[in-house]
């Protein structure tokens, strides 16, 4: 298997989960809790996890590392468990946006939630990148 720097970092981030998480970012900063920002809030959390699968496209390339170098099966395995937990936090966060529409109350309730999940994807993005390095350069002899 040839697999380039470049690869590794599509597989973390696609331009599509980028933008929709700078779109996600730019709300998240207006607060308003207006009837259009709670609609908006919907729609970008539901484009981001549909950018979160679409994105996601390495699963070809997880069963040739784990063909090619058994030893990075558990880290392979490790991100697709981190990438179910991600879309359920997302799940979690589209229900949480549902239950307080238009409640101004809530606006920092879900903004954090938010700020959270965003984390936590920058995270898995960062393991991904780590892991997809250690794969190229390391065990399938792409070298440094």
């Amino acid at each position: 298997m040839t697999l380039v720097p470049d690869q590794a970092v599509r597989l973390s981030a696609g331009p599509s989960l980028e933008h929709e998480i700078s779109r996600l970012s730019e709300l998240l900063v207006d607060r308003s809790g207006s009837a259009g920002w709670w609609a908006a809030m919907a729609q970008r959390v539901e484009s981001l996890s549909r950018s979160l699968w679409e994105d996601r496209g390495s699963d070809g390339i997880h069963i040739d590392i784990t063909t090619d170098e058994p030893r990075l099966v558990p880290a392979v395995r490790r991100l697709e468990q981190e990438h179910e937990t991600i879309t359920a936090e997302i799940a979690g966060l589209r229900t949480l946006i549902s239950r307080h529409a238009g409640d101004r109350g809530s606006v920092a309730l879900v903004v954090a939630r938010s700020t959270e999940v965003i984390a936590m994807i920058r995270a898995h993005q960062r393991r991904t990148r780590d892991a997809m390095h250690e794969a190229w350069s390391v065990d399938l002899g792409g070298g440094e």
